[in-house]
């Protein structure tokens, strides 16, 4: 094939390539924003895609582990969710040595986007489970709907940024890239406004279950896993703010071209991994048959209620 007959497209993957055999990012004074041929706009740092890859490799396991040992396998989403997380950031290392490969560039960009989307699936289902326990009276809607609804509206998020993600990977010119990257910011702002939506619903259901005195006391193991759907929910809708701005910029905008934004991205999802592991419903609300852990709950005859203090429960001490 000759070059005449190229699309540009095609010509800039050649040129690119044979630029790539000089590895001029090795070079001194190699300027990344000057480079066409470096999609990130910089050299992706090793040490922190070993960093997060190494994190959420282990905090995957642990969560896995977790799903086992409590048999809470509707939870395996977040083991999906954290393998592509691993999959984004290896791509990352591949990158520092090879910014130019589009590979894993595209990698990277979709396994990063669409991973938290499985994390947010977990928040749904456990908040569900929070309110057949305290009492789904307190809930505006009906538990088993907070999965139906959102877990949907997380699915609608998926096929939108795939499909955004898609088109700007194999588009020929720039405003097919653009049409792919707004698309998937649809995707992205469809998903944060779902989160914040869920966000407003558990506050109104906190409300209502406090009018009544029927929220779990302090430090209890139903008051922990309260805490780290709060803390969870609230990191998503940080990295989704992020990756709204970021893809409204564009990739050649701002915060995609500045390596040290990528944070807000990774750290809110390691943080949301580490409070639903600390908090699991292995520990805090473990199944009939799933290990000898004190219930927070009493029955009576009004049915399950929560333990009104510390001293009438033991939080597991497996825990540490």
């Amino acid at each position: 094939m000759s070059n005449s007959t190229l699309t540009p497209k095609q010509e800039k993957a050649l040129f690119c390539t044979k630029q790539a055999e000089s590895k001029p990012w090795e070079q001194p004074g190699y300027n990344a924003l000057e480079d066409d041929c470096n999609q990130y706009g910089y050299v992706p740092s090793l040490a922190l895609g070993i960093a997060f890859a190494a994190a959420f490799a282990i905090l995957t396991l642990v969560h896995t582990g977790l799903v086992i040992k409590s048999k809470r396998w509707s939870l395996l989403c977040i083991t999906g969710g954290g393998i592509l997380e691993i999959f984004g950031w290896v791509s990352r290392v591949m990158s520092s040595s090879d910014p130019y490969g589009d590979g894993p560039f595209i990698a990277q960009t979709t396994t990063l986007i669409i991973g938290p989307t499985l994390f947010s699936a977990a928040l749904y289902l456990l908040f569900g489970i929070i309110i057949v326990e305290l009492g789904s009276h307190y809930s505006i809607l009906k538990p088993k709907l907070y999965g139906i609804i959102f877990i949907t509206a997380d699915f609608v998020s998926l096929v939108l940024q795939g499909a955004g993600g898609g088109i700007a990977a194999t588009a020929e010119d720039r405003s097919g890239s653009d049409l792919g990257t707004n698309i998937m910011e649809v995707g992205i702002v469809f998903q944060l406004v779902a989160t914040c939506v869920f966000g407003f619903f558990a506050l109104k259901f906190r409300k209502k279950a406090k009018a009544d005195d029927a929220l779990p006391a302090r430090k209890t193991p139903l008051w922990y896993l309260e805490v780290a759907l709060a803390v969870s929910t609230g990191a998503v809708i940080i990295r989704g703010i992020y990756r709204s701005i970021e893809l409204a910029q564009g990739w050649n905008g701002y915060l995609a071209e500045h390596q040290v934004y990528i944070l807000f991205d990774g750290v809110p999802m390691v943080i949301l991994l580490i409070a639903l592991a600390l908090a699991h419903p292995f520990w805090t609300l473990p199944l009939s048959g799933a290990g000898n852990r004190a219930s927070p709950f009493r029955k009576t005859e009004k049915g399950l209620i929560p333990l009104t203090s510390q001293s009438e429960i033991s939080f597991p001490t497996n825990l540490k």
